[in-house]
């Protein structure tokens, strides 16, 4: 499980690995694994009146759901991201191919693949 901590950020036992694995995380982690535990400090304490305990679950249910939302934003920037690049992918694909034929066909001809370019 994937723990998220007030003061730390993100971690994954021991496949974080430092700041740089924040982008590991969020393709490999559902919203519905991230653990949102706060520090200490946030911890019941003896005497917390019901409307302090109240507020306090309330507090961690909005960071629970901006963790969740953040998260999906990211996965679906990444997504576009992949599909975007495999777009260019076949357009490059299919011009690609025209401009090998069209070089083929007047590599020893200058005038005529100067002209074509103009």
């Amino acid at each position: 499980a994937v723990i998220i901590d007030d003061m730390f950020g993100p971690a994954m036992g021991a496949a974080f690995s430092g700041w740089g694995g924040a982008g590991v995380i969020s393709s490999q982690v559902s919203a519905n694994e991230i653990v949102y535990q706060p520090g200490s400090d946030d911890e019941e304490q003896e005497g917390d009146t019901p409307h302090r305990k109240e507020l306090r679950r309330q507090r961690h249910q909005r960071n629970r759901d901006r963790i969740g939302g953040k998260l999906q934003e990211k996965r679906d920037r990444e997504a576009a991201a992949v599909a975007e690049q495999a777009e260019r992918q076949v357009l490059q694909d299919l011009i690609g191919a025209d401009i090998d034929d069209w070089i083929r066909t007047n590599q020893g001809n200058v005038r005529t693949m100067l002209s074509n370019l103009g």
